[in-house]
């Protein structure tokens, strides 16, 4: 998949042709801000795994189709508009 991982920081996705569900590489403590904006025209669900403990700024801005999101019990910060222009998101699970 399109991972660009520095460390334990997924810094950037690359939407690969043909997935619709993304599944976070599990040994990730953090996703960088805007490290999925844009990238996302055909997820409708992410699983984010236990050990991430933050999700950056307009992580998933403007992911037009995602419908569905599963946080960790490990999740400590969430900063701002991570889910912004999602319209069709109807399903976030927040531990």
């Amino acid at each position: 998949m399109g991972f660009d991982i520095q460390g334990t920081e997924l810094k950037r996705y690359r939407e690969d042709p043909g997935v619709e569900k993304l599944v976070i590489p599990d040994g990730i403590t953090r996703i960088a801000p805007m490290a999925m904006n844009n990238q996302c025209d055909h997820i409708k669900e992410i699983v984010v795994p236990e050990g991430v403990t933050y999700i950056g700024y307009e992580c998933f801005w403007c992911s037009k189709v995602l419908e569905k999101v599963t946080l960790p019990e490990s999740l400590s910060e969430v900063t701002d508009d991570v889910f912004y222009n999602c319209p069709k998101l109807h399903s976030v699970n927040i531990p």
